[in-house]
């Protein structure tokens, strides 16, 4: 077994060239560019424009359709019958991203899942071309196969994240993926205003909203490919069966779920992130809805909320992730946390002060400085605290939670919007999240659990 794998200390699992500053390698550059091509579906699709137009239009917004349950006629509301999509294709996700990490570990082919992935994201997205109204079921089947795709294949990049930058980079470059995200999902969502509400000056004619759903897939492809051609990964140079290499992955994952026990701080960060993520996903997911339901915001000004979000992102990713690498990821995360308590509360009473679409701008403007922040500061905190001969099958680990994040909270959400009625009552209840993961993160020891994980990785 190659040094990938068993390793002895951490430099020696890196290139020579990784000696350059990070911003001057092309490997950093082309993972980077891969957060602007699955950007365009998390803001799209997932945050601002399928989403409304599938719980509001496909499936008849609060009215709902009527679904038949076991001989049972029940009315679900639009906004819950998307939430019980997007829980169920991350809930096949949560089964297979483990033990597909483990092989993408054993085979050292990380990239190649991550690439496989990336076509069952870019099909699905491309298929909904092809829905129209009332075609709540095909679109359901559709939009969870695209994020099946997108959520499988973020267990493979953040694995990518040890294997391209030293342990005192992993900060500045998960927050420059970040940032790079932010800036190609609001390009993206420009492109998509200019398509669907064009000025006169233009001279062009809008285009039908299904073409804004293609464009997510030709999208996903183009940024993909810096990716494809400039990361290089690290290989074993041993040819593994593929029979052989199903049989020790899971004998791997199993070793790995026995000695995940030797990482209490990383174990207590997986609890804490379950539950504060749940929260963030949720919000994310949530926010063009609410905007369109209780606010009633036309689609042009929805987009322009986010276009908004997408650049107070950006900024946000790149000062907090050079601020982690001064101050510690965990104490990022816990400011984050807090303001998203913050924004969860006022979201309930939004209007308090008499302009409630004013009021959603400035939440949207504090939102935005900390999302990128609160995401990839967790990305860099687990990374760190991940020995690197696992980092694929334990950042399957990380997907697990962060999948199962967006299984529980839209559930919860979807379901306290169709028993009470109100999306304000949807929202509070998401407070518990952040509370709760909070909490759990405050007994993490950002620098034990670095120790540790250099400790296993020079097998001490």
């Amino acid at each position: 077994m190659n040094n990938a794998l068993t390793g002895s200390n951490i430099s020696d699992n890196l290139p020579d060239y990784v000696q350059r500053p990070p911003h001057k390698r092309l490997d950093v550059w082309g993972w980077s560019l891969y957060d602007v091509a699955n950007h365009g579906f998390a803001t799209t699709i997932l945050a601002v424009i399928f989403n409304r137009y599938y719980a509001g239009e496909i499936a008849s917004g609060k009215a709902g359709v009527a679904v038949d349950f076991f001989g049972s006629k029940l009315q679900i509301p639009g906004a819950t019958l998307f939430t019980y999509f997007v829980s169920i294709s991350t809930l096949f996700v949560m089964f297979i991203a483990p033990i597909t990490g483990a092989m993408a570990d054993e085979a050292q082919r990380k990239k190649l899942f991550l690439i496989l992935s990336t076509i069952v994201g870019v099909v699905g997205s491309g298929l909904l071309y092809y829905i129209d109204k009332g075609m709540w079921l095909y679109g359901g089947i559709m939009f969870g196969i695209a994020n099946i795709g997108f959520s499988a294949g973020l267990s493979y990049y953040d694995a990518m994240l040890k294997d391209l930058a030293k342990p005192e980079e992993v900060g500045w470059v998960s927050g420059f993926g970040w940032s790079f995200g932010y800036v190609g999902g609001g390009l993206l969502l420009l492109i998509n205003l200019l398509m669907l509400q064009p000025p006169a000056w233009l001279g062009i004619e809008p285009v039908r909203i299904q073409v804004v759903f293609l464009t997510v897939a030709i999208w996903w492809v183009l940024f993909s490919i810096p990716l494809v051609l400039w990361v290089k990964e690290p290989r074993t140079g041993i040819k593994v069966p593929v029979r052989q290499l199903f049989t020790e992955s899971w004998q791997r994952l199993m070793n790995t779920m026995r000695t995940a026990r030797r990482f209490p701080d990383l174990l207590i960060f997986l609890a804490a992130f379950f539950f504060f993520n749940n929260g963030v996903q949720t919000v994310i997911m949530m926010a063009a809805i609410f905007g369109d339901q209780e606010l009633q915001m036309t689609t042009g000004g929805l987009i322009a909320f986010f276009l908004m979000i997408q650049g107070f992102g950006f900024v946000g990713s790149l000062l907090f992730g050079k601020i982690s690498d001064r101050i510690g990821d965990k104490t990022v995360l816990l400011i984050t946390i807090s303001v998203w308590a913050i924004v969860c509360i006022w979201s309930t009473f939004i209007g308090l002060f008499g302009n409630a679409i004013r009021e959603f701008y400035i939440i949207g403007i504090i939102a935005g400085m900390v999302l990128g922040a609160s995401q990839s500061s967790a990305r860099s905190l687990f990374a760190r605290c991940t020995p690197l001969a696992h980092s694929a099958e334990f950042f399957g680990f990380y997907s697990v939670q962060a999948r199962f994040s967006t299984l529980l909270g839209p559930v919860v959400y979807g379901t306290v919007l169709w028993i009470t009625g109100s999306i304000r009552m949807s929202i509070l209840c998401l407070l518990a999240f952040f509370v709760t993961g909070g909490l759990l993160l405050w007994f993490v020891n950002e620098e034990r659990g670095s120790e540790r994980a250099n400790m296993e990785l020079a097998g001490e």
